[in-house]
């Protein structure tokens, strides 16, 4: 993970500690529910996610295959 991906998730955390709405940071959809804490903790990264996406990094984690996080639609263009 590079340094610009390790600022962009401290980033995304401290917004969602501050209660702002956003799109879920792995997908991009808006599918977030609010409050955050009622979405999926990453296994990925210390960051909430919508549960559809948590529901994958489940089962691929299940499966023995880990979900990458330069794939997350908030990494992309970074």
């Amino acid at each position: 993970m590079t340094d610009a991906m390790k600022a962009r998730l401290l980033d995304l955390k401290a917004r969602q500690d501050a209660g702002e709405r956003m799109p879920c940071p792995c997908c991009g959809r808006n599918t977030m529910n609010y409050p955050v804490h009622r979405n999926a903790l990453s296994r990925a990264a210390d960051i909430m996610i919508c549960s559809d996406c948590g529901l994958r990094e489940a089962v691929a984690a299940f499966a023995g295959r880990a979900s990458p996080i330069e794939e997350w639609a908030a990494m992309k263009n970074i």
